[in-house]
């Protein structure tokens, strides 16, 4: 899951980017649209108003029955690649998940887990489900956070950024503690991104680095025109045939996404080690307590 509190850190960027990426390596992926800003989704061909039915996103899933969450799957043109899209009626999630009743709705559950349980009825078909949020801390926010083992936080290296990051984190430590057995968040790092190489920005990166040490990612994210170009467009680098600038800056683009993309992957395949590790010793400890 990619998730940030403020706006404009290029979490939608990286979340696209990383999901086919992943579809581009083989493996299995789900894209989950949880912004009704719906950049991703139009980034895939989709106009949310014409293209799309009430059913055709989360609302349902987080609102009705768990079930319907198959229902919002959507094909892409990108083999390997589904997606669950997102509609601006979306925001009205956060409303309806407040309310008092929901509370008490013991089918579906406390609100904030709900995406959480959706998921695991369709979990398997995938080998990676990417999450993009948006830039704010309700109801949709706090089922990504839920159903994620993965946060990804991208910053940019900016002091009120870094104040935001502080804020992120008391609140992530709240609902860990409050949904404790609920919520399977096993690591976070941090992305920084939009980095230039004036002194201040470094000094900032500095500071992150003191604040946060092993957590930030080696990779990074710099400024690049190729991005910037193709987000007008409604398109990844991924997708782009030709350069809109020259072919050195698509090119270092590319590695630099390429490399991004690789330490997160990498991060991925981690935890996915760390469960059989943890699914052998269970095991292990059963037979021991089977023998005695």
């Amino acid at each position: 899951m990619f998730s940030n509190l403020k706006g404009g850190v290029a979490k939608t960027t990286m979340s696209l980017h990383f999901a086919q990426y992943l579809a581009r390596e083989g493996y299995r992926v789900l894209l989950v649209d949880a912004d009704p800003q719906a950049t991703i989704t139009g980034a895939f061909g989709f106009i949310p108003d014409l293209d799309l039915d009430d059913g055709d996103d989360l609302f349902p899933a987080l609102t009705q029955t768990p079930a319907r969450i198959a229902g919002a799957v959507k094909q892409t043109h990108w083999s390997n690649l589904e997606l669950i899209p997102a509609r601006l009626a979306l925001q009205y999630t956060d409303w309806q998940l407040s309310q008092p009743e929901e509370r008490q709705n013991e089918m579906l559950g406390p609100p904030p887990v709900r995406l959480h349980r959706a998921l695991k009825m369709i979990e398997d078909r995938y080998d990676v489900i990417v999450i993009d949020t948006p830039p704010s801390l309700g109801m949709l926010s706090l089922n990504a956070i839920a159903a994620a083992n993965l946060i990804i936080m991208p910053i940019i290296p900016h002091m009120y950024d870094i104040s935001s990051s502080v804020q992120y984190f008391r609140i992530l430590e709240q609902i860990c503690s409050l949904y404790d057995r609920e919520i399977n968040v096993q690591r976070l790092n941090i992305l920084l991104t939009k980095v230039d190489n004036t002194t201040e920005t470094l000094n900032n990166i500095a500071v992150i680095n003191g604040a946060y040490g092993e957590l930030i990612l080696s990779n990074r994210m710099g400024l690049t025109k190729e991005l910037q170009k193709s987000a007008s467009d409604q398109v990844s680098i991924y997708e782009i045939d030709q350069p809109r600038g020259s072919r050195d800056t698509y090119n270092r683009a590319i590695m630099m996404l390429d490399g991004v993309n690789g330490e997160i992957l990498l991060a991925v395949r981690q935890l996915w080690q760390q469960e059989v590790l943890s699914g052998i010793e269970a095991a292990e400890a059963g037979r021991v307590q089977v023998a005695s």
